[in-house]
């Protein structure tokens, strides 16, 4: 069986360790598991995000160097002159962060400049927020531009700002976040827990936020 067969039936049975095994005992695992980012089935996709974020705490043990290498593989992929286009390599580097938290301080920052940028504005802002919750205050600087993304079109955008800004721990976010209770726009989101996708309406999630 192919790398890739092989690789997208363990993360179909989201069996970590037999992924942790079958990564460290190859090379190239980096460019397999990249593959899988673009699995027709957005399931496979997300798990294959997770992974990343397994492997890359398990590298951190030994070898920090070789997560920043990943990173660094992943921005380049962000980068026009790359010729390719990861889109989803935001919400890599952000699992990869929230696996490491000790590489926050180095990357958290350099994620939130594509906040605004084609097309990684959905996977930066989902990204951001998963590094938020093991980092509360990390976006402090980017409250003005979250407020105002509240409002924004892109309903992905709009849920995950809410998260964001509910980890800041901001009376003026608060207040924001509340104008979205009556948001029934439906979003349907990836679950790191349970390895599930959960389906949730904006104004569901902003009033779950106010009353936490």
């Amino acid at each position: 069986m192919r790398p890739k067969a092989v690789v997208r039936n363990i993360l179909k049975s989201r069996d970590r360790t037999a992924f942790l095994d079958w990564a460290l005992n190859k090379g190239n695992f980096a460019g397999t598991l990249t593959s899988l980012l673009f699995d027709s089935d957005d399931l496979i996709s997300f798990r294959a995000i997770e992974a990343f974020g397994w492997i890359s705490a398990k590298k951190a043990e030994t070898d920090l160097e070789s997560v920043r290498e990943i990173i660094r593989r992943m921005l380049w992929g962000m980068n026009d002159e790359s010729g390719i286009c990861l889109w989803r390599a935001p919400e890599v580097i952000g699992e990869i962060l929230v696996n490491v938290p000790e590489l926050i301080p180095e990357y958290a920052n350099i994620l939130a400049e594509h906040m605004n940028e084609e097309p990684f504005e959905r996977g930066t802002y989902s990204a951001m927020a998963r590094v938020a919750r093991i980092k509360p205050g990390v976006y402090s600087a980017y409250s003005g531009e979250l407020r105002k993304s509240l409002g924004n079109k892109d309903p992905y955008i709009r849920a995950s700002a809410v998260k964001i800004l509910n980890n800041l721990n901001s009376s003026s976010g608060k207040a924001e976040i509340a104008k979205l209770i009556g948001d029934k726009t439906m979003v349907r989101v990836y679950n790191f827990t349970n390895g599930k996708f959960d389906e949730i309406t904006i104004g569901d999630l902003a009033e779950t936020y106010i009353a936490g």
